[in-house]
């Protein structure tokens, strides 16, 4: 395994101690009793037998739940976030379209406009400002977007004959090239 899946497995375990009554070593070994059960069951899914499959995947909630973890408002908000993301993505969109088309129209209409060139004002205050958003709500997602890397583990130094492969890319002189029939 190398330091940077072995750092991530860390951090896990310290943050689950943190929100929890148990030590660091405590969540380490209620990761380890987990895993060995999940070989004990010899389920379809092999990874439930692998510890990090508790610390950095689909494991990790029965670890929390395991250590009685304390969840605060903001890691709920952020787990209901993560069951529904089309729902927080296009909810954060359509609530900041909007707002920021609401000021538009209530300060136009503060100006004196009224009727349809208000309804007019209105509809491109909605086109504009869905585009604002929508770089807002990208914007808001690759802040707090999770950018973890896939774990390494075992195939840095070599290779085994089963698992190699050979990947051709042929790369283009011409960005378009066109044939003749």
């Amino acid at each position: 395994m190398d330091f940077v899946t072995r750092d991530r497995y860390r951090h896990v375990v310290e943050k689950t101690a943190k929100s929890s009554d148990l030590s660091e070593s405590e969540v380490a070994h209620k990761a380890i009793q987990l895993a060995e059960e999940g070989a004990a069951r010899k389920e379809r899914d092999e990874r439930a037998a692998h510890v990090g499959f508790y610390l950095i995947d689909k494991g990790l909630p029965q670890l929390q739940r395991a250590a009685e973890v304390r969840s605060s408002p903001s890691e709920v908000l952020q787990k209901v976030g993560c069951r529904f993301p089309l729902l927080l993505y296009g909810g954060t969109i359509l609530l900041l379209t909007v707002i920021f088309a609401g000021l538009l129209v209530a300060k136009a209409h503060a100006g004196g406009l009224h009727s349809w060139a208000l309804g007019i004002i209105g509809l491109l205050s909605l086109l504009c400002t869905s585009h604002l958003a929508v770089a807002l709500a990208k914007l808001a997602g690759d802040i707090a977007g999770d950018t973890a890397s896939t774990p390494a583990n075992g195939l840095l130094q070599r290779i085994p004959p089963e698992l190699r492969t050979l990947v051709v890319v042929r790369r283009c002189s011409q960005a378009f090239k066109t044939s003749r029939v």
